[in-house]
């Protein structure tokens, strides 16, 4: 069954805020998030937009080797056809959110959100410990109240994975290769980068902000 929540959209200020913490432009977040999901947290009914990460479920640390194997051969390691948010948001989230109960139905919730990246940043679950939250499942739930929340995590990941220099000096294909994988260029990722970037309307929001330990 797909999580929901009060699926609050984001406050005014918070790319601001999230760009202030991380040291660059608010449009370098915004440009993010505008490629990853046409900057949409929730989908029209209120679920959280979502992306199975089918292969990143075959090394889920959570899993043993036996349910790894298994998992493989149900099928489960495949990852789903899926349809873009952005022609049918309704049909997109059915065939993700089915993934993941199948997923949850056969090695538990956490393993299931642990393969899989949501709200409007996409973040992946197995990142909750960079975010600051005890297991996938916190992250995910607190995900779906809010997208400040979405956002908040966003900017721990972007300084714990190293990222605060790229997103600087808008090293676009440096931040492609960490959120699109080694053959980000196939997908012309780093200038889908740069053309969100550019058209951004972000260009705001620099007073200091520090999030809380």
């Amino acid at each position: 069954m797909a999580l929901t929540g009060k699926a609050a959209p984001r406050t005014e200020d918070i790319i601001g805020r999230v760009a202030a913490v991380v040291g660059c432009e608010p449009a370098v977040i915004d440009a993010i998030i505008r490629t990853e999901t046409n900057e949409m947290a929730f989908d029209p009914t209120g679920r959280l937009v979502v992306r199975p990460e089918a292969h990143k479920l075959a090394v889920c640390s959570l899993l043993t080797d036996a349910d790894k194997k298994r998992a493989a051969k149900l099928g489960l390691t495949k990852q789903p056809k899926l349809v873009g948010y952005q022609y049918d948001p309704i049909k997109a989230g059915n065939t993700a959110w089915s993934w993941i109960d199948k997923v949850a139905f056969e090695f538990g919730e956490e393993a299931a959100y642990w393969s899989t990246s949501f709200g409007s940043p996409q973040i992946m679950g197995f990142n909750y410990p960079i975010c600051k939250y005890a297991s996938p499942g916190q992250m995910v739930r607190a995900f779906a109240e809010k997208e400040d929340d979405q956002l908040i995590a966003m900017g721990f990941f972007l300084v714990g994975v190293g990222l605060k220099d790229a997103c600087r000096a808008r090293k676009w294909s440096v931040i492609a290769r960490y959120y699109n994988g080694k053959d980000y260029d196939k997908n012309a990722y780093d200038q889908k980068l740069a053309k969100a970037y550019e058209e951004s309307s972000e260009a705001k929001g620099t007073s200091a902000f520090i999030f809380p330990d």
